[in-house]
Formats: structure tokens, sequence, C-alpha cells
């Protein structure tokens, strides 16, 4: 029901905008580079005991897209995608690296811009990501399934101007990521809930036309 809520937000603030009055330069696309720190938890593992209690950090590249619909509000669509490495711990076989996945989480946010006059532009978000796990390669499992997920997103950040089109840019998310992990080591079947909830810490360059 929350997650519903927050979904319904941000398409009425899409269209609430999307009348007024255009904007001179509506598009700003941004390349960062970003941590990706996942804050990981489950449930208690199936049959195994235990619980997954890392899943490995990253740095990756990360594009955005932004469209301002007056000064202060824009959507934002958020495109990245990382691999990580899970270890279960406390667990009948003791510490168990349970091999790697892939995650795609695409994220839209309605974006509130406080000082678009200013060299200086902070901002804040409020959105929704679906992530989609694949090219999973379990380790000590046979097989691992994860389940793809929606979760709401939230972000922090600034720009800088730096030319007549050009920012600088600094930026701050937390995703809230959970997937259903199923699957087996060899006949003994494994299932558990994971919360991955990233932090993602950036900066980069964007360009506003």
């Amino acid at each position: 029901m929350k997650l519903s809520k927050i979904t319904a937000a941000v398409l009425l603030a899409s269209a609430t905008f999307v009348a007024n009055a255009s904007v001179a330069h509506p598009w700003l696309v941004r390349l960062r580079g970003i941590a990706v720190v996942p804050q990981v938890s489950s449930t208690t593992i199936q049959s195994i005991n235990g619980n997954v209690t890392h899943i490995s950090n990253r740095v990756i590249p990360e594009l955005d897209i932004n469209y301002f619909f007056t000064t202060h509000i824009s959507t934002e669509v958020i495109l990245a995608t990382t691999k990580h490495a899970a270890t279960a711990t406390g667990t009948a076989l003791e510490r168990v690296y349970l091999g790697t996945v892939r995650l795609l989480p695409p994220t839209v946010t309605a974006v509130y811009h406080f000082f678009p006059n200013s060299p200086l532009k902070p901002y804040l978000g409020l959105g929704v990501n679906y992530t989609y796990f694949y090219h999973a390669r379990p380790a000590t499992a046979t097989r691992l399934n994860y389940r793809s997920s929606f979760g709401p997103a939230f972000e922090a950040g600034m720009d800088y101007q730096i030319g007549p089109h050009f920012v600088a840019n600094v930026d701050v998310k937390k995703i809230m990521i959970k997937t259903k992990v199923t699957g087996a080591a060899g006949a003994v079947p494994l299932s558990t809930t994971v919360k991955v909830n990233p932090w993602l810490f950036g900066a980069g360059v964007g360009y506003r036309f």
C-alpha cells in the first residue's frame, strides 16, 4: 500500500507540472561515478540456518536523464547496472560464499530543485525503482534464483553551474531493494528473503540543453 502511494505521488507530480510553462533548456543529462554500498540483512536461510550478512561494494558508472517541467520540478530516470558477490555466515556450513548476481535497478524520481537561478542548485527527490536480478552465478549452491522487485527510492544532491550548459554534480541516493532468494545445494533446498538497500554515493558532470 505504501509503495502504491509513492508511485501515485510520482505520477501525480509529473501530470500536474507537465501543463506548466515550458523551460528554455528542459533536458539535463549527467554522467557519474557512483559507489554502491549495500546495507544487507536477511531472514534465516532455510535448511542451513545463518543469514546473508555481506554483499560486496562496487564502483560503477551511472547515467541519469532529467526533464524539467518547470525551473523547480523535474523527473529523473536513473540507469546503471552492477554486479555483487554475496556471503552467508552462521550457517551449518560455517561461512558460505553464495556467488555473484547482477542487478539492473532502473529508477524514476520526482525531483525538486530549490534555487534554480543560483550557481549552487540543491535538490531532493522521491521515486520508485524496479530491480531486475540476472546472471546469477552460484558458488556453494547448485542454483540460486532472485525475485525481481519494486521499492521506493530517495535522493539528495547538488549541481554547480560551471558554464552556460555544464554542471558539476554530487549526489546521494538510498534505494530500497528486497528479493526472495530460492535455490538448492545439492538436494537441500535453500530459501531466504534478502534486503540489499544500498546507498549510492556519486559525483560527476552534466550537460543542460
